[in-house]
């Protein structure tokens, strides 16, 4: 079941507006959040905020990115230069691969390099696994911000401030901020 969708209050978010989230079921799942296509920028990071509370160790999220046109996801646990994963999912399906996997109430703040996807047309996707047994509450992402290229792009590939598939796209500088 994918079931991601916009939560609101104070604990949905840290800045007490909106997040993005997907319950942990307790039967096996994989559901998917993503992003706009959009161009990355020389140098560009992502940054985002999420909460976690899944069954610790067994149940947890990834980041991966495609490129457009390529087809297949890439795991970004290898650029991610602050609030890494935590884990190693034993089962469901993610297993074997690392992960963010707690039971936590606090934020965490991530910090992921995109450079060398500089001058591709890109999609980022926030992946839930459960297995099939225990069940907690799930997963929260908020705060989404990334350097793009600004320039000779339209909205969809660029984010252009607007609206796209119902994720507010602004711009701020040389960033994207993705807003709900």
């Amino acid at each position: 079941v994918d079931d991601w969708k916009i939560v609101s209050g104070l604990s949905a978010s840290p800045a007490g507006n909106h997040a993005y989230f997907v319950s942990n079921a307790s039967s096996s799942k994989d559901a998917s959040l993503v992003s706009p296509v959009y161009l990355v920028a020389d140098g560009a990071e992502l940054q985002f905020a999420h909460r976690l509370r899944t069954e610790a160790g067994y149940d947890g999220g990834v980041l991966e990115l495609s490129v457009v046109g390529d087809g297949a996801w890439v795991d970004l646990g290898g650029q991610i230069v602050e609030g890494g994963y935590d884990s190693v999912l034993p089962e469901g399906p993610l297993a074997g691969r690392s992960a963010w996997s707690a039971s936590e109430s606090a934020w965490r703040e991530v910090r992921v390099d995109l450079s060398p996807w500089a001058g591709e047309q890109v999609q980022l996707r926030w992946r839930l696994a459960c297995d099939a047994v225990v069940g907690a509450e799930g997963w929260w992402i908020d705060e989404v911000v990334v350097d793009v290229v600004a320039a000779g792009c339209d909205a969809v590939i660029c984010g252009v401030p607007g609206e796209v598939r119902g994720v507010e796209v602004g711009k701020d500088g040389d960033s994207l901020v993705l807003g709900w």
